[in-house]
């Protein structure tokens, strides 16, 4: 999980076209992204810990939790037919 640290909520920490590799390895699951401008630059707001422990129990508890987390404050938006111009291939 990326975690967008500082004071600009312009963009995403984790551009929108790695998720579709992620999708295409069949695990979309797997990559979140969580963006919270606050002051600390070492540090995170405590809105974040839920999405800090969904993943910490996924990944190294072996739970099963919900990951499908993409949080931001920002007013960032992604026009992926501008961008992408390929379909996600199936990868193995």
């Amino acid at each position: 999980m990326n975690l967008g640290r500082g004071r600009s909520t312009k963009r995403l920490n984790v551009p929108p076209e790695h998720r579709l590799l992620y999708q295409g390895l069949a695990v979309p699951d797997n990559i979140g992204v969580s963006q919270v401008g606050h002051a600390e630059h070492c540090g995170q707001p405590a809105s974040q810990q839920p999405e800090i422990d969904a993943f910490i129990k996924k990944f190294l508890l072996g739970q099963s939790v919900d990951t499908k987390i993409n949080n931001t404050d920002g007013t960032y938006t992604f026009d992926q037919a501008k961008w992408v111009d390929w379909t996600v291939p199936t990868l193995d």
